[in-house]
């Protein structure tokens, strides 16, 4: 049912840039009753069992995908990066959620200023709202180059080859943001304990709107109890978190909040 929701929303978005409000969030916090956990080859799978306290009483399931870093680089897993970055720079559909989640992880743990990211994910997406298509296309590359499993990658490049277009690649690159936000969907649920497993910054304002239709009005840094850095989307109040402890070492004090 929740991959049925996301990619009700992702049609909306493959059609246009629709003003939609989202609704409202629930009220009533999450109350945690159970749990266990599954070993999955090379990595370990969470089950999270939660009930909601809303007036539906509904009961929810939550995968905590967790791996260690030496798979990152093993020639002989499933996770080795190589394996991985081959399968989404090819576009090959047949990549799973896991293979998804671990290359990310990886790249997180790379000594590599995320700001960079930010810096071409948000130039690229200007030039599509200036409907400079092409020259939005050609940036993708480089982006592509440090980030290929990147929503913002896959979902300017959707609306790029759309529009000048070029049906049949706008489609793969459109399943391929897809693929991806189920995967961040699937192992987060982008609350404060539970944020999503992004690359960086610009990545989670295109998952709010590809997911709501609407761009984040609000964002910060915070600086957690545990001191970890998450970072907040916030729109008509419905507050979303990205795990993005990498960017610790880049941010000067002042630039995130202490909560």
């Amino acid at each position: 049912m929740k991959n049925i929701l996301i990619l009700l929303f992702l049609s909306n978005f493959f059609i246009s840039y629709c003003q939609e409000a989202p609704p409202p969030p629930p009220n009533n916090k999450t109350q945690k009753v159970s749990k266990k956990t599954e070993l999955v080859n090379e990595s370990k799978i969470i089950k999270s069992y939660e009930t909601k306290t809303n007036s539906n009483s509904e009961v929810c399931k939550i995968e905590i995908f967790k791996i260690e870093t030496k798979y990152f680089t093993d020639k002989n897993s499933k996770y080795y990066f190589k394996t991985v970055e081959n399968k989404l720079n090819n576009i090959d559909l047949d990549i799973s959620s896991e293979e998804i989640i671990a290359y990310t992880k990886y790249r997180n743990n790379l000594d590599f200023n995320p700001f960079r990211i930010d810096s071409i994910a948000s130039a690229i997406y200007k030039l599509n709202g200036d409907s400079k298509f092409e020259e939005a296309i050609k940036l993708c590359e480089k982006l592509k180059s440090i980030s290929p499993n990147n929503i913002t990658l896959h979902k300017e490049l959707a609306l790029a080859y759309k529009k000048i277009g070029k049906t049949e690649i706008s489609e793969k690159h459109f399943e391929m943001m897809k693929k991806i936000l189920i995967a961040v969907e699937k192992y987060s649920d982008g609350c404060r304990t539970n944020p999503y497993i992004l690359n960086n910054c610009f990545e989670g304002k295109s998952l709010y709107e590809a997911k709501f239709s609407l761009f984040p009005s609000k964002t910060r840094f915070i600086l957690t109890e545990s001191k970890k850095i998450i970072y907040g989307y916030d729109i008509y109040h419905i507050m979303r978190f990205a795990d993005l402890n990498h960017y610790k070492k880049y941010l000067k004090e002042g630039e995130y909040k202490i909560e």
